[in-house]
């Protein structure tokens, strides 16, 4: 599937910004790394002028960075920027104190070494056993000891296409090692863009589930004719963050059927649509061809179906339109698959909502001016009983339907 990532469209057009979503996330007080202490070691590559902006996410997604470079890496940018981006000393040679050792030591299990950007040469010791210099030294302590490794590789394509770099990487993965996967563009293997580290991160101290899951979101059109259809003004950001609990939470496979304002994830498999039958054609579909073990229905569908003219209506005559209900696509899904599905249910506060006894239901308000906010209030229907009301980001939303759905289904 043709997949787009935040920063690969912004790489390419310019049309938005990576960290727009995060930024929400993080603002409202958020902090999925807290508690974390990241030891952020960096190469000598020209991209290391990210490498302030990623110290400065991951301190606002609540973690500690310890920044490390190699002498190589101080002639492209200064210890002092480090140090004022990490609001910590920065770590470049090894003593008899073994700081290899030392930094490693105190709860291991909340620590990652994070190498940002990874140059060829680097990843080619790390593949290679080679320790001689600070930052290969921390790395075969850090992959013995048991510390969480993640490594953003960052060079020329052609470099980072040849094949004994390929088998370095295969080799660094088979030994449990995460790698960020580049993004591609100008010739390029570019640093990927800080949300998706944030979440490789948070990824690596989950438990892999091997679960898939698909998620059906965004806004529908309903057309009327060639040129016009019926809308509505979901954003899709709901689906997002759905699909980055999702991968955060140790998900195997994430499709996501429908489209949104923002991008999507390079970790998504994104099956692209926007009108209302393409939904529920191409969500049948990957539902035959592929194993699901779960879905989640959030996209704003449209309640009813309409035989569009075939040429464009005459706009100089009044019009009226005779829309037929149409069946409900997670009926449709429930009644041909037998899959558990979780769906979302926009109503007003005067209205009752009754889930039945395998379905999950996250129900939201039109009162609360919930499309394409931030936050907003909602209650979740659990197999029958009735939750509480609650006012949530949708980070928070999206990350405790994850949660249900991974202790509905025993995961």
């Amino acid at each position: 599937m043709e997949r787009e990532n935040c920063a690969q469209r912004e790489a390419e057009s310019g049309q938005c910004s990576g960290e727009s979503m995060s930024r929400s996330e993080f603002s409202s007080g958020e902090k999925p790394l807290l508690g974390e202490t990241v030891i952020f070691a960096m190469g000598a590559s020209i991209s290391i002028y990210r490498v302030p902006d990623i110290i400065r996410n991951l301190k606002d997604a609540g973690a500690s960075v310890l920044p490390v470079m190699s002498q190589n890496s101080q002639t492209l940018i200064t210890k002092t920027t480090m140090q004022w981006a990490a609001q910590n000393d920065v770590l470049d040679s090894l003593s008899g104190d073994m700081e290899h050792i030392s930094i490693f030591e105190n709860e291991p299990e909340k620590k990652v070494f994070l190498i940002c950007p990874a140059t060829y040469d680097q990843i080619g010791k790390f593949a290679s056993g080679i320790a001689d210099g600070i930052i290969d030294t921390m790395f075969a302590y850090a992959l013995g000891h048991g510390i969480r490794i993640v490594i953003v590789p960052a060079m020329h394509l052609d470099m980072y296409k040849n094949i004994i770099i390929t088998q370095n990487i295969e080799k660094l993965r088979n030994a449990g090692v995460t790698i960020v996967d580049p993004i591609i563009a100008d010739e390029k293997a570019k640093i990927q863009d800080s949300e998706e580290i944030i979440d490789t991160i948070i990824r690596s101290g989950a438990n892999k589930n091997g679960k898939n899951i698909l998620i059906i979101s965004g806004r529908s059109e309903l057309p009327i004719d060639p040129v016009r259809s019926i809308t509505n003004r979901s954003s899709g950001k709901t689906g997002i963050w759905l699909a980055r609990w999702a991968y955060r939470t140790g998900f195997n496979k994430i499709t996501i059927v429908g489209n949104a304002s923002e991008c999507f994830p390079s970790y998504v498999n994104l099956i692209s649509c926007h009108l209302n039958i393409d939904f529920y054609s191409r969500a049948i579909d990957e539902l035959r061809n592929s194993r699901y073990d779960y879905v989640i229905v959030s996209a704003a569908l449209s309640d009813y179906e309409f035989e569009p003219s075939t040429k464009k209506i005459d706009s100089s005559r009044s019009l009226s339109l005779e829309l037929q209900p149409a069946k409900k696509l997670k009926t449709i899904l429930k009644e041909d698959f037998k899959i558990p599905i979780a769906s979302f249910k926009l109503t007003h506060k005067d209205k009752k909502i009754a889930a039945e006894n395998d379905e999950i239901i996250v129900v939201n308000y039109i009162e609360d001016n919930v499309i394409g906010s931030e936050s907003g209030k909602y209650r979740y229907l659990i197999r029958g009983k009735e939750g509480k009301e609650e006012l949530l980001t949708k980070s928070s939303m999206a990350q405790k339907l994850i949660r249900i759905i991974q202790e509905e289904t025993g995961q």
